[in-house]
């Protein structure tokens, strides 16, 4: 009873922060994808903060490192590095984008290329996104259903609908929820994570009790922590949330503070649930590596397991709402008004919530068929990398032409998506496996280019040319 009036509330008091921040929006449609330039530094920090650590990684993050050491932190280590990259690389792009009125990363795309190359990231996006969001109510329904003690079958619908109503609120709604969730994930995950440790007895007793690559971060070999890295890294250039708190801060120089705040904060944040997996090896050898992070906590106090439950569903609850937010303006402003380009507002803001509860409905359904969580999410990672390398490249690059990023975007997708649901063959990361060809197709076609300018980079300086710094 008590968990249930815990997990009650919590939602409440989120919810109401939302709804006291969303009652400021005037109802537009660039209010409702992109907050309309309208976040502070303190909501982008607490907005990228909830995309780069979402529950399945923190729980996951703890599991691997129950069962090979601190190499787990890659998987948020990747996506700070990512948000680095996109701050110095692709920020002043995405903002320049935002001014012409683009409010989805597909549509940023179309306005260095073409729409050829739209469609091709509009399907990674979707595809990707709805990998990575039908994870969340999976994880969710299985620490509600350990805490109040339903099916987490049924808890699993249940989450999926409760992330759509989030969702409903808007990106500066969301923002105000993840203000909560932000401060409940770091104050709850470092308290259990120094506890951890000192009831494994220090990190000296932890060092000389584990293998020796338990306190390395290149395990199992250089190779796989770098695909796993540098595909959480450039996955990050097409990550929505990030983008929209690109378009929607005051101003690019907000924008900028904001994420980077945000990665710096993740960097030791990172380390606590990988420690409590270590802590948990220490101590309990024999225990579960799955539930690792709840089993060590309930090991140090009972009351302790349910403030590391409360931090992992604020993680959860700060991810979720946002992926469904991100592929209902995918879908409303790169599927929808492709067909109906004369939509107005109000008709476009009606299918962009209704696309939040049917997106809800079915990636929910297809969670319930698989069974690695974290393995899913590192997999739709390195997929979505393919298009930021390309972005990159094509940003610094100006002989690159529309049909070359084209080719090398679909293709390299493509391989991807088949070697990450193949298993990984050869024991290859999706990232070693695509990125060299997609990279490799883009120079021989860029190469047969006869001008060192090509005339669709030429189209989009025309398109910037028209943009002053300071507006942006």
């Amino acid at each position: 009873m008590t968990a249930f009036i815990m997990v009650f509330l919590y939602m409440i008091l989120t919810t109401a922060a939302g709804k006291a921040i969303s009652r400021r929006e005037d109802g537009s449609i660039q209010q409702f994808f992109v907050a309309k330039k309208g976040l502070g530094i303190g909501l982008t920090v607490a907005l990228m903060f909830g995309e780069m650590v979402a529950g399945s990684s923190t729980v996951g993050n703890a599991s691997s490192a129950f069962r090979f050491g601190l190499s787990s932190v890659w998987t948020n280590w990747g996506m700070v590095i990512g948000t680095l990259v996109f701050v110095f690389c692709t920020a002043k792009f995405y903002r320049r984008a935002g001014y012409v009125g683009v409010m989805s990363v597909p549509e940023a795309f179309a306005f260095r290329f073409d729409q050829k190359v739209r469609m091709v990231v509009l399907i990674i996006i979707l595809f990707v996104y709805g990998i990575i969001f039908s994870q969340q109510p999976i994880a969710a329904a299985a620490l509600l259903s350990s805490m109040l003690g339903v099916s987490p079958v049924l808890l699993s619908w249940i989450m999926g609908i409760t992330f759509a109503y989030m969702a409903l609120h808007g990106l500066r709604g969301l923002a105000g929820m993840n203000v909560v969730h932000a401060l409940v994930m770091f104050l709850g995950m470092f308290l259990v994570g120094i506890l951890a440790v000192w009831k494994a007895g220090g990190l000296e007793v932890m060092t000389a009790a584990c293998p020796e690559h338990y306190f390395t971060v290149m395990y199992p070999d250089k190779a796989t922590v770098a695909a796993q890295a540098l595909g959480s890294a450039f996955s990050m250039i097409l990550s929505s949330t990030v983008v929209n708190c690109c378009l929607g801060a005051q101003s690019l120089k907000v924008a900028k503070k904001g994420i980077a705040w945000s990665a710096f904060l993740v960097i030791p944040f990172a380390l606590m649930p990988a420690l409590i997996g270590i802590a948990g090896f220490v101590t309990m050898p024999g225990a579960s590596a799955e539930g690792i992070i709840y089993t060590m906590a309930e090991s140090i106090h009972p009351a302790f397991s349910g403030i590391v439950s409360m931090a992992v569903l604020a993680a959860i609850l700060s991810t979720g709402p946002g992926l469904l937010l991100s592929l209902s303006a995918t879908l409303t402003r790169d599927f929808y008004l492709l067909f109906w380009p004369e939509a107005g507002e109000e008709k476009q803001i009606w299918f962009s919530k209704i696309t939040i509860v049917v997106i809800a409905v079915a990636f929910t359904g297809f969670g319930l068929t698989t069974s690695s969580i974290l393995a899913q999410i590192l997999g739709a990672f390195q997929i979505r990398s393919v298009a930021g390398v390309i972005l990159i490249l094509a940003l610094g690059w100006k002989r690159i032409s529309n049909q070359a990023a084209f080719w090398s975007m679909m293709i390299g997708g493509i391989i991807a998506g088949v070697w990450h649901f193949s298993g990984n063959p050869l024991g290859l990361q999706p990232f070693w496996a695509a990125v060299p060809i997609s990279v490799l197709i883009l120079v021989i076609l860029t190469m047969r280019e006869k001008e060192p300018v090509s005339k669709d980079y030429l189209k989009y300086e025309e398109k910037i040319r028209k943009i002053s710094d300071k507006e942006i």
